[in-house]
């Protein structure tokens, strides 16, 4: 489940389920067409996201890679998401925070 809301100039998408192969394609669009209608930063929160697996990481660096700073992604230490990210060396990365508070700060 997918939910969005906005704080400020940043679009927070809330992932409440998976992104895997089944999914990583709602989610995507998602993102692009928040990207298309407004220029505000876009948050990518995966607080309370059960599962991450290779295709949703991928679909992370896409994003990444088409709007730069503009993407944050929100990946609490301990979460579900955490371990992929800390495997893959990229819990350090400068578009990663460890709470939405820090990602709206940035």
């Amino acid at each position: 489940m997918l939910e969005v809301s906005e704080i400020g100039d940043a679009t927070i998408v809330h992932v409440r389920d998976e992104i895997d192969a089944n999914s990583v394609v709602r989610v995507e669009r998602l993102i692009r067409r928040i990207e298309v209608a407004r220029s505000s930063r876009v948050l990518l929160s995966l607080e309370h996201c059960r599962h991450v697996d290779s295709t949703g990481l991928a679909m992370v660096l896409r994003v990444v890679e088409r709007i730069g700073s503009r993407l944050g992604v929100v990946v609490p230490a301990g979460s579900t998401a955490s371990r992929l990210f800390e495997i893959t060396g990229l819990a350090k990365a400068s578009f990663v925070f460890g709470s939405l508070e820090a990602a709206l700060a940035a």
